[in-house]
């Protein structure tokens, strides 16, 4: 069986790609199963039930999942494609070790069939611009990063309900 759990859609900010396409382009590579698998990272990007805190890079909106949205469209698509394709619903969640509070109740509110725990900024500082790692040497900025990451794994404790 091939399939990919690693997909990110225009529910992502960093990924444009429409959701539908994703699909279709999986089925016409030959793939037999996806997991959608959007970003969510609190702290540093807003929720939509919130409007008014979303920021914009132009006409681009950095935030969270739209996960209404997302979820609804998630299940429309299975039913549409269930003949060629399955599609799994998840998220990837950029934790930190105050944020699992959170991501504890997102998981809670939607039936996920799959997570990836990922971190992507320590100290509400984002890696990607570089921002946590900004007057710090290697060492010390690779040193934070590990311990963020061991704090999640020996105190990580979202469960399913």
């Amino acid at each position: 069986m091939l399939c990919d759990y690693h997909l990110h859609t225009n529910y992502s900010d960093d990924s444009s790609y429409i959701m539908e396409d994703l699909v279709n382009d999986s089925i016409d590579i030959g793939l037999n199963e996806i997991c959608i698998t959007d970003h969510v990272d609190y702290v540093v990007k807003s929720d939509w039930d919130k409007p008014e805190k979303i920021q914009y890079d132009g006409e681009r909106p950095i935030a969270n999942v739209d996960y209404t949205k997302f979820y609804k469209e998630i299940k429309s698509l299975q039913e549409k494609y269930k003949d060629q394709i399955n599609i799994k619903i998840g998220m990837e969640f950029g934790m930190q070790k105050h944020t699992i509070g959170k991501f504890q109740k997102l998981f809670n509110q939607y039936n996920f069939d799959f997570i990836i725990l990922s971190c992507h900024q320590v100290d509400d500082k984002e890696f990607w611009n570089q921002a946590f790692q900004s007057e710090k040497s290697q060492k010390e900025y690779n040193e934070l990063y590990y311990q963020e990451i061991l704090h999640l794994v020996k105190h990580y404790k979202i469960t399913a309900s």
